[in-house]
C-alpha cells in the first residue's frame, strides 16, 4: 500500500519560516528533511532537535494528541520517546500545529540488529509492559486501531463486496493470495506484495501487473491475515469476479462454487453474468 500523497509540501524553506516567526532562537540552525511518513514529516533542526509536522489533514488531530500525551507517558517509560518541547501554531503558510523536540539518535533494528538480542528483548518487554496500562478516562480513542477487529469486519466485508461488484478480474490474483495467506506487507515501506515461499525467503510479485519484484526475508515481511468468516467472503467474491473470465471452464467453475456456497449476496453477480 503506497504512502498517501502529502497535502502540504513540507521543505526546509517552510520550516525555516515557521522557526523564524515562532522560535527565532532556532532560526539560524541548519534544517534538513530526514523522513516522510504516512502522516508526518520529520526535519532535523541543528544537531540536537527535530521538528515534526503533519503532511495531511487526517494527521492534524493526531499530533495534538502527541503534544498532550507524550509528556504524560514519557516519565513512565523505560525508553526515551520524542516528547514535544515546543508546540508551533498554524500560520498563513502552514495550517496545523506542529512540534519541536529532542532528536533521538539511533537506527532501525531492521537495519542494525541489536548486539545483545536478549537484553534488547528484556528492554522492549519492559517498555510494552509499562505502556499497556488502562488509559485515563480522558485519553483519546482511536476508532480504527483501538477497537476489536470484529468491529472492523463490516467495513472490510463492504470493500470486498465492492470489488465483486466492479466485475474487474484485475483484483482476482490479490484476493486469491489473500485467501491463501500469500499476501504480505514489507515492513520497511508498507508496500503490499503477492508472495511465493522459497525456504526462508519470499519471492515478491507486484499486485499490479504481476511483475517480479525480487526477494525478501520472511522476517522483513508481515503476512496479511484473514479469519474464516472473511475468507468465505473472499472466496464468494472470487466466484463472482471469475464469472466474467474469458475462459469458459473458469466461468463454469465459478458458477458452481457460487451455487454451492448458498450465499444470497452472490446472486446479483450470477444474474449479471447470465
Amino acid at each position: 500500500m503506497a504512502t498517501p500523497a502529502a497535502e502540504i509540501d513540507i521543505d526546509e524553506a517552510l520550516v525555516r519560516g515557521l522557526l523564524a516567526a515562532q522560535r527565532p532562537d532556532l532560526a539560524e540552525l541548519p534544517v534538513r528533511v530526514v523522513a516522510n511518513g504516512w502522516d508526518n514529516t520529520v526535519v532535523r533542526v541543528g544537531d540536537e532537535l527535530m521538528a515534526r509536522l503533519p503532511r495531511r489533514a487526517a494527521a492534524a488531530d493526531l499530533i495534538v494528541h502527541e503534544q498532550r500525551w507524550l509528556p504524560v507517558l514519557a516519565p513512565q517509560l523505560p525508553i526515551a520517546v520524542p516528547v514535544p518541547e515546543f508546540v508551533g501554531a498554524p500560520s498563513d503558510d502552514y495550517p496545523w500545529t506542529w512540534s519541536v523536540g529532542r532528536w533521538l539518535p539511533g537506527r532501525s533494528a531492521a537495519e542494525a540488529p541489536p548486539l545483545d538480542p536478549a537484553a534488547t528483548a528484556d528492554l522492549l518487554g519492559a517498555f510494552v509492559h509499562a505502556l499497556h496500562r488502562p488509559a485515563p478516562p480522558d485519553a483519546p480513542a482511536n476508532p480504527f486501531r483501538g477497537v476489536a477487529l470484529a468491529e472492523r469486519a463490516a467495513a472490510v466485508d463492504g470493500r470486498v463486496a465492492a470489488l465483486a461488484a466492479s466485475g474487474s478480474d484485475v483484483t482476482v490474483p490479490v484476493l486469491e493470495a489473500l485467501a491463501a495467506g500469500n499476501l504480505h506487507v514489507r515492513k520497511s515501506d508498507q508496500k503490499v506484495f503477492i508472495t511465493v515461499a522459497k525456504g526462508d525467503v519470499l519471492s515478491l510479485i507486484e499486485p499490479q501487473g504481476l511483475g517480479e519484484a525480487g526477494e525478501a526475508a520472511k522476517a522483513d515481511m508481515d503476512k496479511v491475515k484473514v479469519n474464516n468468516a472473511l475468507r468465505k467472503v473472499i472466496q464468494n467474491t472470487l466466484g463472482g469476479l471469475t464469472l466474467f473470465s474469458d475462459d469458459a471452464s473458469v466461468r463454469r467453475k465459478a458458477a458452481l462454487n457460487i451455487l454451492k456456497s448458498g450465499d444470497p449476496s452472490t446472486l446479483p453477480a450470477l444474474e449479471k453474468a447470465i
